[in-house]
Order: C-alpha cells, then sequence, then structure tokens
C-alpha cells in the first residue's frame, strides 16, 4: 500500500514542478514582476569615478541665458554665434538638441550664419524626433538642405511603466532611415553620418503610417550620472566668460534647461530617489555614462527566458523537495539569490542577467506550489490521522520515543519485552520479543522517515502468558524540544470497546461532546431527503461563535480555554435540547442544525434570537468573566438543491455581525453569493489587468460663459474583448468584492500619468481629476502609489476626487493624506457634499480645493425648490471659502444658465461633451 501511495506521489510532484517551472518563466518573459529588476538594478549601477574635468560639457539655455539674452525661441544667428564659442572653446563634437528642422522664414540670413557656423565647427549633431506622427523622410532632406554639414541623430526617449527613463536605443530605423542616438553619436562621432544608408524596409502600423524600429538597448543609471556633467550656462559662453580651450576635447550638447521649456523626464537618482532632467540633461548623463563604460547589456528574449529558467531550476526543485520546516525559513533566501546575481551581473559584467524578475516568479511558483502541495499535504495528514485512529482504538498501553536512528529515548513500561529489546535491555525475568517485531519496528521507522506519514503495523509476537494478542504498533514523526524523532505507540488489536470508543472521537468533539463538523454534513443531506421535509419547510443554520474566546486562551491557557467552551456547549445543550441539533464547528464557533417553518414561532429568526439571548445578561460565565456570542443565520427550502448556499450565507452573516462589534445576531436573506457570471468577470478583470485592457476616457470641465476648457475628468473604461468597452457600472462591483479595485486604480494612474506627457507633448496642459476607491484611499501604500503624479513645476497638474463619506470615515487620517498629498503637488477634489455630516472643520483641515455639486442635484434645480436651495448653498459655502465648485452632469442649456446665474460657471457634463480618449482631445 505504502508503495502504492510512493507512485501516486511521483506524477503529482513531476506535475507541480513543471507548473512551477512554467510560472517562472511566463512571469519573466511578460514582465510582470520587472519591477523587482529595477528595485535592484537602480542601486546596481557600476559607481563613476570622481574626474577633473568631466567627461561632458552641458551648455544650457537656462533661465538666466533669456534673461539677458532675450525670450525664447532665439533668431538662428543668436544660436549661430553660442555654436562658434563653443566651438572656440575646444568642445568637440558638438550636439544641439534643439528642433531645427524647419527654415526660418523671418531670417534667412540667420539659417545662413548658422550654416556657416557648422562648417567653422566641424560636424554638428543634429535630432530628428522619432515620435509617431514625424514625417522622418522629409524630416532629414530639410536638414540637409539648410546645414549641409549636420549628422542626424534621434532624441527618441522611451518611457517605462512607472515613467521613469532608464533605458536608450542605440539606433531607430525608419523608411530605410537608420539614425544614431544623440548619446551614442557624441560619444563615438563615427556613428553619425550625413545621409543614412537604407537598412530595413518600413513596418507599416494598422493604420498605414510607417513606425520606428528600435534595436540595441542598454541600460543607464541616468540620474546617478549627471554628476559627471561639466555645466555652463548659455549666457556665460556668448559673453566670453569661458577661458579658450576651456572645453578641451570634450563632446558638448547644447540644450534647454530653463523652467516651463521643453518636456522633463522622470530618471531614476541615486539611492531610491527620482530626479527630473530636462531632454538636454538627459542627453549630456547618457553620455557620461557611456564615455565612462557605465551602460550595461539587455540581453533577447530568448536569452531572459534561459537565464530567469537557469535560476528558477534548482530554487523550485529545492521548493518541491524540501519539508515545510526547512523551506519556510529557507523561502527569503531562495528569493534573495536570484536578486544578488541580478546584481554581481549589473555591477560587474555590466549585463543585466534578467535575474531579479525570476526571483518574483520564483516566489509566483512557491504559491502554484502550494496549490499542489496543500491537498497533498491534507490527504498525509489525513493517513496519518487514519493511522493514529486505528492506534488509539486499539487501547494504547505503551508510549515509546525514538531518537532518529530508532534509538528508546523514552518508554511509559520499560519493561514492555518490546521496549527492552528495542533498548537492548535483556535481563532476568523479562521475556524480550523476538527479533523479528524488532525489526517491523524499525521497518516501520524507516518508512516514515521517508514518508513523513504515520504507519501502523499488527505484530507477531506473544505476551507473557503465551497467548496471542495480536499486538499494534503505530510510528509517527515527533519533535522533541527541538529534537526530530519518532513516537512508537504499543497497544492491543482486540476492538471491543476500545473499536467504539475509536468511532465515538472520530465523530465527535471531546470538549464538548457535540458531534463534529463533518457529521453536520450527513444530518444537513438526512433532513433535506427526510420523508416529514414537507413544503414549506425550510432547513436553519444558526453559526454561534463565543467573543473574545481567543484573550480566554492567551491569558489563561488552552486548558481554561476548552472549559470555557464546556460551559458554553452546556448552556447551548440547555436551550435547544432536541439530539442531533448541535455540533462543534470550528474553533469557538458552534452549529445548530433545524428544520424550521418559514414564518411563526420556530423560524430562523427566533432560533438566532434565542441563541444570541442566551449569551446576554452575564448568564453564561467562567472563572467570573461574562461570555457573549455573535450569531449568524440562513436558511435554505428543505430541498437538495438549496444545501450549497447555506453555509456560505450563514458564515456571511456571522462575519457581518463580527465586523459591526459582535454580541448580535443576523439572518442572511440575501442571494446566494458569488455567482458563476461574477467568477466570470472576475475572471476577465484579471485578464484585462495583464492585457492592458483597461484605459482612460476624459470628460472636459468647462467654464460654461466662455466655453473654454478648464479642466479634464479622467474616468476608467474597460475594452472588453467580447462586449466591447464597458463603463465602471459593469465590473467595479465585482472588481471590489475580490479585492481588485487597488490594481485597477494604480493602473489608472499609470494612465493618466502617460497620458498627461502625450497631451503635453502636443500643448495640452490641463490639470486632471482622477476618482480613487475607498479601499484604495485608506491602503498605507496610497501615496507612495500617487508620487508619480507628483507635480514638478509647484502647478497643481493632479487632483483626486474623494467623496465627502470617504473623508469621513476617518477625519484625522483624511486630512493627513491631504496635506501628504498638496506636498506633492495633488490637490483635493470633494465629491457628494452634504451627503454626510460635514464640518468647515474638515473642508479647513483637508485644504479641499473644489466641491463638486452631484448630477442628481443639478438635475433637480429648475423642478424642485429644496434642490436649488441647496445648491445655492453649496456654491456659496465654496465662495466664502475661496474654493472651486464644479456642477457634474449637465445635461441641457437651462441648466447651464441656472448654474451660471447662481454664481457656478464650472460645468461638467453631456452638454459639453461626452468622455473621449486623449487623442481626441487634440484633433
Amino acid at each position: 500500500m505504502n508503495a502504492r501511495r510512493q507512485a501516486a506521489r511521483m506524477p503529482r510532484r513531476l506535475t507541480a514542478l513543471a507548473a512551477a517551472l512554467c510560472a517562472a518563466v511566463v512571469l519573466s518573459w511578460s514582465g510582470l514582476t520587472a519591477g523587482l529588476d529595477w528595485a535592484v538594478l537602480d542601486h546596481a549601477g557600476r559607481p563613476a569615478a570622481a574626474t577633473d574635468p568631466a567627461p561632458v560639457v552641458l551648455v544650457a539655455i537656462d533661465d538666466a541665458s533669456l534673461a539677458r539674452h532675450g525670450r525664447w525661441p532665439w533668431p538662428r544667428a543668436r544660436v549661430a554665434a553660442l555654436l562658434e564659442a563653443v566651438a572656440r572653446a575646444g568642445a568637440r563634437p558638438i550636439a544641439i538638441d534643439l528642433l531645427l528642422s524647419e527654415r526660418d522664414d523671418g531670417n534667412a540670413a540667420g539659417d545662413e550664419a548658422l550654416a556657416a557656423a557648422m562648417l567653422r565647427s566641424g560636424p554638428v549633431l543634429l535630432p530628428v524626433p522619432a515620435t509617431a506622427d514625424a514625417d522622418a523622410t522629409t524630416m532629414a532632406g530639410r536638414i540637409g538642405r539648410l546645414w549641409p554639414n549636420a549628422r542626424l541623430v534621434h532624441s527618441d526617449v522611451e518611457l517605462g511603466d512607472d515613467g521613469v527613463v532608464r533605458w536608450l536605443h542605440r539606433r531607430v530605423v525608419r523608411d530605410g532611415l537608420a539614425l544614431p542616438a544623440m548619446a551614442f553619436a557624441l560619444a563615438d562621432p563615427a556613428s553619425a553620418r550625413a545621409v543614412a544608408e537604407p537598412e530595413a524596409p518600413p513596418v507599416r502600423s494598422q493604420g498605414g503610417d510607417p513606425t520606428w524600429l528600435r534595436s540595441d538597448t542598454v541600460v543607464l543609471s541616468l540620474g546617478a550620472e549627471l554628476a559627471q556633467v561639466d555645466l555652463w550656462s548659455a549666457s556665460d559662453v556668448l559673453e566670453g566668460r569661458v577661458p579658450g580651450s576651456a572645453f578641451a576635447g570634450r563632446p558638448a550638447v547644447i540644450g534647454v534647461t530653463a523652467r516651463g521649456l521643453g518636456q522633463s523626464f522622470l530618471v531614476a537618482g541615486p539611492g531610491a530617489g527620482r530626479s527630473t532632467l530636462a531632454g538636454a540633461e538627459l542627453t549630456a548623463a547618457a553620455t557620461a555614462g557611456l564615455l565612462g563604460g557605465r551602460d550595461s547589456r539587455l540581453p533577447g528574449t530568448g536569452a531572459a527566458i534561459l537565464a530567469a529558467t537557469l535560476v528558477a531550476l534548482p530554487l523550485t526543485a529545492l521548493a518541491v523537495a524540501l519539508p515545510w520546516r526547512v523551506l519556510v525559513p529557507a523561502l527569503p533566501l531562495l528569493a534573495l539569490l536570484p536578486l544578488a546575481l541580478a546584481w554581481l551581473g549589473r555591477s560587474l559584467l555590466a549585463v543585466n542577467l534578467g535575474l531579479a524578475p525570476a526571483s518574483g516568479a520564483v516566489l509566483v511558483a512557491f504559491l502554484v506550489l502550494l496549490m499542489f502541495r496543500i491537498p497533498f499535504d491534507r490527504r498525509r495528514l489525513a493517513d496519518t490521522r487514519a493511522e493514529l485512529d486505528e492506534a488509539l482504538a486499539d487501547r494504547v498501553q505503551t508510549v515509546v520515543a525514538l531518537d532518529p536512528r530508532g534509538a528508546v529515548l523514552f518508554a511509559s513500561d520499560p519493561g514492555d519485552p518490546l521496549v527492552a529489546a528495542l533498548a537492548g535491555n535483556e535481563g532476568s525475568g523479562i521475556r524480550t520479543a523476538g527479533p523479528d517485531d524488532v525489526g517491523a519496528v524499525l521497518d516501520l521507522v524507516a518508512a516514515v522517515r521517508r514518508s513523513g506519514v504515520a504507519h501502523s503495523r499488527r505484530l507477531s509476537g506473544r505476551a507473557g502468558d503465551g497467548v496471542d494478542k495480536g499486538r499494534v504498533a503505530s510510528v509517527s514523526a515527533a519533535d522533541f524540544d527541538g529534537r526530530p524523532g519518532f513516537l512508537l505507540m504499543l497497544g492491543n488489536a482486540s476492538a471491543g470497546e476500545g473499536q467504539a470508543a475509536a468511532e465515538w472521537l472520530r465523530d465527535h468533539d471531546p470538549v464538548s461532546g457535540f458531534p463534529a463538523r463533518r457529521q453536520l454534513w450527513s444530518r444537513l443531506v438526512g433532513l433535506a431527503s427526510a420523508a416529514d421535509t414537507a413544503p414549506g419547510r425550510e432547513l436553519a443554520l444558526v453559526l454561534v461563535a463565543i467573543d473574545g474566546f481567543r484573550r480566554i486562551n492567551e491569558a489563561l491557557g488552552e486548558a481554561e480555554g476548552d472549559l470555557a467552551l464546556r460551559h458554553a456547549a452546556q448552556a447551548l445543550a440547555g436551550e435547544f435540547p432536541a439530539p442531533g441539533g448541535l455540533f462543534r464547528w470550528d474553533g469557538d464557533q458552534f452549529a445548530l442544525l433545524q428544520a424550521v417553518s418559514g414564518s411563526g414561532p420556530d423560524d430562523v429568526e427566533t432560533l438566532a434570537r434565542r441563541a444570541c439571548a442566551l449569551f446576554a445578561d452575564g448568564a453564561v460565565r467562567h472563572r467570573g468573566m461574562v461570555l457573549r456570542a455573535s450569531v449568524g443565520a440562513a436558511s435554505v427550502p428543505g430541498r437538495m438543491s438549496g444545501l450549497r448556499s447555506l453555509l456560505p450565507r450563514a458564515e456571511r452573516a456571522l462575519a457581518e455581525v463580527k465586523r459591526t462589534g459582535g454580541s448580535q445576531w443576523l439572518v442572511d436573506r440575501g442571494s446566494p453569493g458569488w455567482t458563476v457570471d461574477q467568477l466570470e468577470v472576475e475572471r476577465g478583470i484579471r485578464e484585462g489587468l495583464e492585457g492592458g485592457q483597461f484605459f482612460l476616457v476624459y470628460q472636459r470641465i468647462v467654464d460654461a460663459p466662455s466655453g473654454r476648457t478648464v479642466r479634464l475628468e479622467a474616468l476608467l473604461r474597460w475594452r472588453h474583448p467580447q462586449r466591447g468597452v464597458l463603463a465602471p457600472g459593469h465590473f467595479l462591483d465585482v472588481a471590489e468584492a475580490a479585492s481588485l479595485e487597488i490594481e485597477l486604480g494604480r493602473r489608472a494612474i499609470a494612465c493618466v500619468r502617460r497620458d498627461a506627457q502625450a497631451l503635453a507633448g502636443h500643448g495640452v496642459r490641463l490639470p486632471i481629476s482622477l476618482n480613487v476607491s475607498a479601499r484604495h484611499f485608506e491602503r498605507p501604500s496610497f501615496i507612495d502609489d500617487m508620487r508619480p503624479l507628483a507635480g514638478s513645476d509647484g502647478d497643481c497638474r493632479f487632483l483626486v476626487e474623494i467623496t465627502e463619506s470617504l473623508a469621513l470615515r476617518d477625519p484625522d487620517r483624511a486630512a493627513r493624506i491631504a496635506c501628504e498629498l498638496a506636498a506633492l503637488g495633488i490637490g483635493v477634489s470633494l465629491d457628494d457634499l452634504l451627503s454626510g455630516h460635514s464640518s468647515l472643520a474638515l473642508l479647513r483641515s483637508m485644504q479641499v480645493r473644489e466641491l463638486k455639486l452631484v448630477g442628481e442635484l443639478v438635475a433637480r434645480v429648475e423642478r424642485d425648490p429644496e434642490a436649488a436651495m441647496l445648491v445655492r448653498a453649496i456654491i456659496e459655502l465654496g465662495r466664502s471659502l475661496a474654493m472651486t465648485v464644479v456642477a457634474e452632469g449637465v445635461e441641457t442649456e437651462e441648466q447651464s444658465q441656472w448654474l451660471v446665474a447662481a454664481g457656478c460657471p464650472v460645468q461638467q457634463g453631456y452638454l459639453f461633451g461626452r468622455p473621449v480618449e486623449w487623442p481626441q482631445l487634440v484633433d
């Protein structure tokens, strides 16, 4: 039998190993755990050696330069003068990180002066933007005609999911035009050519526009590299305050760093911080890292999968082979090993081995293993209990403790012949067991050592009177004060009263004497199928949990806890004397099962009320302590089809009672709980999060009198593969019930930041408000999740919309969170005002910038005097507190005019347009 068990376990272990390996490879390849990679590699960059002078020069058109030489953009003649001044200072090569692809129609002489300066200064690098809508070939031709001595490069920057720039592409290709990156061309001037040779046919997207092909990607710690850049103001260079040959043959970047001009990029700074760099600073920092050899190569997809597999293979094998007592404490070390390997690969070999994501994959693979191992261990535990039950049924006579080798450490009866034989104590007057019995016990020890499962065996020895009693030996693994060993129990194989006692213990709780949990199911099925369960009768399940039982166990010990449970059980048995209706459920819980009428004096509510009243007013006590109880109940019609929902509903009612303070009763009369359709929606949400199906649409908030858009509100949508675009009403309730709304909130934060950057690139710089869920707002990680939206220029680019009821749950915490958001440059908008019990103190403490009129009130202002009075009061409140008041749900011109007359010009609703995706905002 044991051989068959071992044979059956082997396929399970192989299946678990294969599943874990597949999970590790897929997770590493998909990038779901890439956050671990950056968490390590942002700290693992090879340190830059101190150099004097710095290897790269940045000539910055900063605020001081604009103040002294005029507002931006400068005439081409001034750019030409700056270029010649940089060349006279000895810089070679020189890159102008400015978009100069168009002719200066107002001053043709300026273009000629810049062309002449490029001829005198040597080849000059000029960027062609690698944007999706740029006509690269046309732009390159214009640059070649205007400035023949220019060398074409690209200024493409790719943001990660967290909005951080960490990698650069050595070159990009489009329409046969191959452009090196500006930083690579500065580090290796030979890589930049005047006319790019066709290297690959253009790739057409679905819309017919060619797309850029990126290649040769490297990783750099750009924030740390900025320290290796020598910064000079353009005004100092133009005014001759730079000594001759000051740049001494170093590459130089000319670019704009003044606030409000150009685009800023988030990079990983020294340590765990983040910093923001202008485009020119980004190029200079990247050049310094390349010249210092601190870039790291990125392997291809196949190499990354191979590296992850090589790490996951031994770690997963250990997770399968190690026992739980070794695996659990070793798990952090198993996770740290690939992180350490990734650090070494980046620091010493300048290669991103892709092992940090493998560490996260191994952790998830370990959870996959749990799914396979837990049922297996449950079966093994059941086998162990069965073996122990058999030993108990045989009326254990002698208990022996054995060390790992099988030697006797302790015996309750040292004079037992088998114990003496095991210990080698063969003395006068003691009849020892035969060698077969000793060998049988040692075989049992070896079997338990291999499998970890208890084993029993009938022995062949005889007692002292010579009569064959058929003794039974049972061996199980044990732990003696930290020392592993085995427990041997010897008993008589005759059943009699012992067998009956064992059967009773298997089916009953020894503390309360009630039938055990598994007996409830047979009783439940019996009631449902009984002939006397007439129409109109219901099956009622009442769960009774002793409040504060854990305190008794911790303070007085388990023995006193068992006595307290016994007192509670006696009280329940006195109140509900019908036999077979009370059960020990779990821990501090009991169950009452009865057939009741749908209504009347013996319905389910009466049972629940009686059970709760039993523990009221100090009626049940233990050691002077009052025992109280929480009661949750449910009932179903007396048919087999309804039994599945009975237990979940009773447990749901009990959980709700405990959540609201306990010592009450509640009957669940709602739906049977989670449905198959809801499970499908939950599965779809998880797949949608992984597949990028969730996106944002934006609704305009306008100044109604002028029609000017003053802000955008971001709204989450789901692009379902079969059902099309879905609004939150179709999935948000399921997401909240499945604890997925936090992941949806984080996805929305990442999307709104990405879209805001895209809009800024098209000249649209409007504040954006974003709704957050209550559970996300209450998470300790909420502020960290919001940090990517932090403002860098003092303007409030983002607002967080929260409801008044959410703020009132914990006003002190809400005020603290609002202050921290304000410190990040993120505003707070309060929605559903006056739906709770708000106060001026709450509005002040939360630094609320905006109040929102709910659409339900706006829809009633023309026909409901009370609604109109309430809206005017809110508008006046906002005006007195210097807050903006926004009216939601404006759908008619009459509503808009009424609101403007009432002093609320800022409005939002279908009257001004439906929510659209961000590209439609710039059309």
